[in-house]
């Protein structure tokens, strides 16, 4: 009798367990899911404000406007910009082009 009681409880603690890891396993997926979107996000933004940088460059090809003193504090920190993002996306080591 008392097998009886050990095995139902035991299965009654097994279904408990199986749910609160299957429940945890979807949660956990969604959270991955979520980071992912984020990281594509933040590398499609990454990839804007390059472009951004590099356009700006390419009409200022004799550096007037960046070597402006108002004009050159957006240069400075849109370049500050792109090497924070690159550091986040791509990790350590890289250098501006």
């Amino acid at each position: 009798m008392i097998m009886i009681i050990l095995l139902g409880l035991s299965v009654l603690l097994n279904a408990v367990l199986g749910y609160a890891v299957w429940n945890s396993m979807r949660s956990l997926e969604a959270q991955e899911n979520i980071i992912d979107y984020l990281e594509q996000r933040i590398a499609r933004f990454f990839i804007g404000v390059q472009d951004v940088l590099a356009t700006m460059r390419a009409l200022d090809n004799k550096q007037m406007f960046e070597k402006d003193d108002e004009v050159g504090a957006l240069f400075a920190q849109i370049t500050i910009i792109v090497g924070e993002l690159r550091v986040l996306i791509y990790g350590e080591g890289e250098e501006e082009e």
